[in-house]
């Protein structure tokens, strides 16, 4: 069902003449068609054929935005072993908003996941939908929303959040620097949002080897939290790469030499040479700072 060619339609008939059964995966495929009026006209098709639909042709139809078809669907009435919030969320995270309104007057988009939603189409940077939400009187503004909204990179759509009364926490940086997004970690630090002396967002630069955020974040003054405990940890559990380590010692990260040293050996045996490379960065540091 999913043929680029106009024979399509005898391709069908043709595998119904060798036996092949009527099958909901095929109104599935149609439904998820690039083309909403493609979509339509197949789905219409295969329906008039006898082609069952399950709750696979709803998911597809709004995962493509494809909200003519969403409409054809819905209008059917409930479909069984249909998710109908599996597919609100995947017309969010793809910012479809028209299959959104239809899903939405279809009586299918329910309060107590509304905002989760609501998360995955910030987390898009989908404005124009959280600008729906709000007008329609759908949105809940949660941390939860605002945290997804940074990993979007989008600042428009933060700075929309913020105008809007959404609530923020430490966490924000965070997800900036799971993005890698510089641009957002100066707003979040320009506009005031909370900071916490836990040393996270560098931990977290360390698991994504992202020596270019962790810079910022020490341009930006993030601290770098309870002494010795981010190079332990992105030493002995984030396996941070070792520019990053020589670059976190050399601007003054504190460490415990003996903890450190001791967490390592856990690893000895899996990645010898990696621990002792670490293992040597730290003793030359140390003994820098006797000299």
């Amino acid at each position: 069902m999913s043929s680029p060619t106009p024979d399509w339609a005898a391709k069908v008939e043709w595998l119904e003449a060798q036996g092949a059964r009527r099958r909901e995966d095929a109104a599935a495929r149609a439904a998820g068609l690039p083309d909403d009026g493609e979509a339509l006209a197949r789905l219409t098709w295969l329906r008039g054929r006898g082609y069952p639909v399950d709750g696979d042709a709803v998911l597809a139809a709004a995962r493509s935005g494809n909200t003519a078809a969403l409409q054809y669907l819905l209008a059917e009435g409930p479909i069984g072993g249909a998710d109908y919030m599996e597919a609100c969320q995947a017309a969010f995270s793809g910012g479809h908003l028209a299959s959104l309104q239809a899903l939405h007057a279809a009586g299918m988009l329910k309060r107590p996941r509304r905002y989760n939603c609501a998360a995955s189409a910030a987390r898009g940077g989908h404005l124009h939908v959280l600008v729906w939400l709000l007008e329609a009187q759908l949105l809940e503004l949660h941390e939860d929303v605002f945290n997804a909204a940074v990993r979007s990179g989008s600042v428009e759509v933060l700075a929309w959040l913020r105008q809007h009364g959404c609530p923020w926490d430490s966490h924000a940086y965070l997800g900036a620097v799971a993005a890698g997004c510089e641009t957002v970690l100066e707003w979040l630090v320009e506009q005031g949002c909370p900071m916490e002396d836990s040393g996270q967002p560098y931990l977290e630069a360390c698991r994504n080897g992202d020596l270019a955020t962790a810079r910022c974040l020490r341009r930006l003054g993030v601290p770098w939290g309870p002494a010795g405990r981010v190079v332990y940890v992105a030493a002995t559990q984030s396996r941070a790469p070792l520019p990053l380590l020589r670059w976190m010692l050399e601007e003054g990260c504190s460490i415990d030499f003996e903890a450190t040293c001791k967490g390592l050996e856990q690893w000895r045996s899996d990645r010898p040479h990696w621990v002792g490379q670490v293992l040597q960065l730290l003793q030359e540091h140390m003994d820098r700072r006797q000299r």
